[in-house]
């Protein structure tokens, strides 16, 4: 294949990017942990607070760690032709993959890192019937790469979806209602039995304060996303709370599903889950207005 000329670019992971989004997948852990085991650390008068300070503060210092070993051990070339990446402190290894194999290519960051530009792009490669994967983590201008090694066409959308948000955020709220409900009155009987210091009151107010944040979350989780249609493909896109770009193209379309639940369907609002190719998982068209003559359209393509 030769040795491609001089390189477009030599990319490394970049330490603040590393540490930014290691930062938010501590917080997001700690959190978590926090709201979970937030009613038997009540009963039992452990602090709170402090636990989830202490959990978010080591994941912050490993990611600070890793961050800077990966800046010093990784290295992205980017050719007009191949990409290489070579990792590796004393044994150094590298991997090629010519660019005219690259099947897919999605984008995604963090909260904290995306607002200094950076990413991890992830890349997909076919070659000769095997499948495999390269990322480029925590690189800055994450977006500029995107755009350069995805085989699609970028410039201005043709259009997007209107979408109704309310109707499926409903649905989940109820759900949520009745795993939160189940979990709390499990949590109730261990009260009673078990743990007397483990009130009823405290369990519902768990309860309660667990159920809101989840809902609210989705809420603008789903809310912060647009879907963007282009002459080849259909970008998904975050707009708010961290970067995500993926798209679909209708030629790789192997399987169309169509979800709605009842106050969806009073509002004609669904979501439209596509199986692409070269994509994993599912690509979902979530609380779509007239989700299902978009079933219609899609499911000609596969």
């Amino acid at each position: 294949m030769g040795n491609g000329g001089a390189p477009q670019a030599v990319l490394r992971p970049g330490v603040i990017v590393g540490v930014l989004n290691g930062a938010s997948r501590a917080l997001l852990a700690g959190t978590i942990v926090a709201m979970l085991v937030a009613p038997v650390a009540w009963a039992l008068g452990a602090p709170v607070v402090s636990l989830s300070a202490g959990l978010v503060g080591l994941g912050v210092l490993v990611a600070c760690l890793w961050a800077v070993i990966r800046h010093y051990t990784v290295e992205y070339w980017i050719y007009e032709k191949k990409i290489e990446v070579t990792s590796g402190l004393v044994n150094r290894e590298t991997r090629i993959a010519p660019r005219s194999d690259v099947r897919y290519v999605s984008l995604s960051a963090g909260t904290l890192a995306s607002q200094v530009g950076g990413g991890d792009v992830v890349v997909d490669i076919r070659r000769h019937n095997t499948k495999y994967r390269m990322t480029l983590r925590d690189i800055a201008d994450a977006e500029r790469w995107y755009d350069e090694l995805r085989p699609v066409e970028g410039g201005e959308p043709l259009g997007r979806f209107d979408r109704r948000i309310g109707p499926s955020v409903f649905t989940v709220a109820g759900y949520l209602a009745l795993g939160v409900g189940a979990v709390t009155a499990l949590l109730a009987g261990v009260a009673v039995v078990a743990l007397p210091p483990l009130s009823l009151p405290l369990v519902g107010l768990w309860g309660v304060t667990l159920w809101f944040p989840v809902t609210a979350w989705y809420f603008i989780y789903v809310a912060g996303v647009e879907y963007r249609v282009y002459d080849d493909h259909i970008e998904r896109r975050r707009i708010f709370l961290g970067t995500e770009r993926s798209y679909a193209i209708a030629d790789h379309i192997d399987g169309v599903e169509h979800i709605r639940y009842v106050p969806e369907r009073a509002f004609d609002v669904g979501t439209v889950s596509l199986e692409l190719r070269w994509r994993e998982r599912p690509f979902h068209l979530r609380s779509v207005d007239g989700s299902s003559e978009l079933y219609q359209d899609l499911r000609q393509s596969a």
